[in-house]
């Protein structure tokens, strides 16, 4: 597993990380995952941090995740703010995720620094 997710109870958000290589498996559990302890926590606020991530999945695989995201029932009052991978190679992924996101109807926003993430998911 390339990722972990965790309640942040004290900003009542939840912390994803991805780590090395991230195939469409990883991202569909990793989805299906965030969704139900998003239902359990009643949390709409997703801090996603991408520094490390290495995509070993295609573009249709990232691009269907919004889809995934409805079919979970996630409140679609939700907001993900994602900290940009270093990798040149990963940061065409999650733009590509972020316009997919915002096509669909979700919040998503891209971000340089984990503190200015954290602070949009907290002043919104």
């Amino acid at each position: 597993m390339s990722w972990t997710a965790t309640y942040d109870e004290a900003n009542r958000l939840i912390g994803i990380v991805f780590d090395g290589a991230t195939t469409a498996q990883d991202l569909r559990e990793n989805a299906s995952h965030v969704s139900a302890l998003a239902k359990t926590r009643q949390v709409t606020r997703f801090l996603i941090d991408c520094r490390r991530i290495e995509f070993a999945a295609g573009n249709t695989d990232i691009y269907g995740l919004p889809a995934q995201y409805e079919r979970e029932s996630l409140d679609r009052t939700s907001r993900g703010a994602i900290v940009r991978p270093v990798s040149k190679a990963a940061q065409p992924f999650v733009e590509l995720y972020e316009v997919a996101c915002q096509n669909r109807g979700w919040l998503v926003k891209i971000f340089d620094e984990r503190t200015d993430a954290i602070a949009w998911l907290l002043t919104q």
